[in-house]
């Protein structure tokens, strides 16, 4: 019992100290010290490959966590259902049902994912057991290399390359909010818009591609425009029906009798067509054939139409019958022109909605993996000049490597900013840009220490500022954030999608796990690159000295030889 004790104690020691050059804790670290002694005389060997252990067996156990928290069928993400929440009525969730299909196969994948990335942590741990750790670095390193390559590209050429919104039916979905548009208006108290049509088509003057409109269903009209059935139906049709409609009212119903003043007013078209003179008619019909669709929109422009009826008089006791149902008529024709300014919205709301559905899913795949990598790639870093506290190599390649990727964020902060920033936003991208930034500081300082342990511990002092930094920057980070979010009306099925899928504790399990899983498998992967490079760097410097001085060496000793035998004066 006393034996896993100290096993566990000296994992958790090493692994939590998160250093390689003082990874010293558990017999198995004193068993390697040992053996690293009989063939390595610098003391580096043996807690290097006491924390690379350690780091694997924590590594490993949180990639069985994360695999297992990750499963598809305890994830349950009902995409079907926060799609139904977000869309518009009118449009049916059938058309998103590939869309579905593909982001659950990925689910599977990314859950396939995490299950190689556990078995590769515990191949790479069990190469670097304290017994054969010195003898088979070299393949552990290659399974840990391999294993960080599955776990981090194929997730991101993924979602870099496969365009999940071509999966959804975009053109069936505009037809829904087309046909659903059309019937609506059609539908409006006292509207004669699919009458007069219907009228016109027997007369012969409606256009070719305006016949498909005078149906019960004018879905099939609908595919055919496209994306432009908004510009055909209520920037040519509805505003030339409206000229004609005005048109007749304007000649024809001032020569009928009272009598039938109310019904010549209401239905114009019907009492023109079935009483007027032929060349009447003709005349009527005429002035839709020629008309102009451009000028009757804007003669019909909702700006147009509002000023108009903010113009005309409210007091209905003192108007006559004519001028109130005029206002009646205005009054529809302004509720169209609103409706049409609203429906071109419902096609914006299903990609918006298809938006968010895709951004969380590629978020939850990739956040975990970008911190990760971020995360475990500054403690390689950090692990070299902890290894080798006197050479500066450590501390410039964190200064370069940070200053490299800040610029790039700063862009992408800026264009969010532009898009949708506020004060509250402004706070964030510039916390966001100091704690992306700490790096550039602490490499500048670390670049300072000098060898021995009196240096590596005034290294680790300057890391622990950095800790503090990014913690405050970071609270202030999200404070910003939670503030912005708060005074946006975001619509609350999405709050609740993120209260009830993403912020669960299996979720918020998950993504620790899945991002301790993936630092610790960079962290032991990039210290090991970074090692190797090291090393093969100072050992062709050292040979490059060793060469340079022999050659000085056998300059010397020529020309030592050439003065001894060169004859006397």
């Amino acid at each position: 019992m006393c034996g896993i004790f100290n096993f566990i104690y000296g994992i958790l020691r090493n692994a939590l100290w998160d250093d390689a050059a003082e990874a010293t804790s558990g017999r198995f670290a004193q068993h390697l010290k040992y053996q690293a002694e009989e063939s390595f005389s610098s003391g580096v060997v043996g807690p290097y490959l006491s924390w690379r252990f350690s780091y694997l067996l924590v590594g490993t156990f949180f990639g069985i966590l994360s695999a297992l928290l990750g499963m598809p069928w305890l994830i349950n993400a009902d995409y079907e259902a926060f799609l139904a929440r977000q869309l518009p009525a009118g449009v049916p969730v059938a058309r998103f049902r590939t869309l579905i299909q593909v982001l659950q196969g990925i689910d599977i994948a990314a859950w396939a994912i995490l299950v190689l990335l556990a078995i590769g942590l515990a191949l790479g741990g069990f190469w670097a057991m304290p017994s054969w750790a010195i003898s088979n670095v070299r393949s552990s390193r290659r399974v840990v290399w391999c294993t960080w390559l599955i776990g981090f590209l194929p997730p991101f050429l993924l979602f870099l390359v496969l365009p999940l919104r071509g999966f959804v039916d975009w053109k069936g979905i505009s037809a829904d909010v087309c046909a659903q548009s059309v019937v609506s208006t059609y539908r409006m108290p006292g509207s004669q818009l699919h009458f007069t049509l219907q009228l016109l088509e027997r007369n012969n003057v409606l256009e070719e591609s305006m016949k498909g409109l005078v149906g019960e269903t004018p879905r099939d009209w609908c595919l055919a425009q496209g994306r432009d059935w908004h510009e055909s139906f209520y920037n040519r049709s509805v505003p030339c029906v409206w000229l004609v409609e005005d048109r007749c009212r304007s000649d024809f119903c001032d020569q009928v009798a009272d009598a039938q003043m109310t019904q010549c007013l209401t239905g114009c078209l019907r009492m023109a067509i079935q009483n007027a003179p032929a060349q009447r008619k003709q005349m009527i019909l005429q002035a839709f054939e020629n008309c102009d669709a451009k000028a009757a929109s804007q003669s019909y422009s909702a700006a147009r139409l509002q000023a108009q009826s903010s113009a005309m008089a409210t007091d209905y006791s003192t108007m006559s019958e004519a001028d109130i149902i005029n206002s009646m008529l205005l009054m529809q024709r302004v509720t169209i022109t609103s409706f049409a300014e609203t429906i071109t919205w419902a096609s914006v709301q299903s990609e918006y909605a298809v938006g968010v559905l895709v951004a969380m899913m590629v978020g939850q795949n990739l956040i975990a993996s970008a911190l990760g990598l971020a995360s475990g790639l500054t403690e390689a870093l950090l692990n070299l000049k902890a290894m080798f506290p006197g050479n500066q190599i450590g501390g410039w390649l964190l200064i370069l490597t940070t200053f490299q990727v800040v610029p790039i964020y700063m862009v992408i902060f800026a264009v969010f900013q532009q898009l949708l920033g506020d004060a509250f936003v402004a706070i964030a991208v510039v916390a966001a840009t100091f704690y992306l930034s700490v790096g550039m500081h602490t490499g500048y300082r670390i670049t300072s220490t000098k060898s021995g342990d009196e240096g590596r511990w005034h290294f680790y002092r300057l890391i622990w500022v950095e800790y503090g930094l990014r913690a405050l920057f970071g609270l202030a980070l999200l404070g910003a954030m939670l503030i912005w979010v708060f005074q946006k009306n975001l619509q609350q099925s999405l709050l609740d999608y993120i209260r009830d899928d993403l912020l669960t504790p299996r979720a918020l399990m998950s993504i620790v796990a899945d991002f301790f899983t993936r630092k610790s498998l960079t962290a032991v992967a990039g210290t090991d690159a970074m090692v190797s490079a090291f090393v093969q760097t100072e050992t062709w410097r050292l040979k490059q000295d060793a060469e340079a001085s022999q050659a000085i060496a056998a300059q010397d000793l020529e020309r030592l030889m050439a003065k001894r035998t060169a004859p006397k004066e």
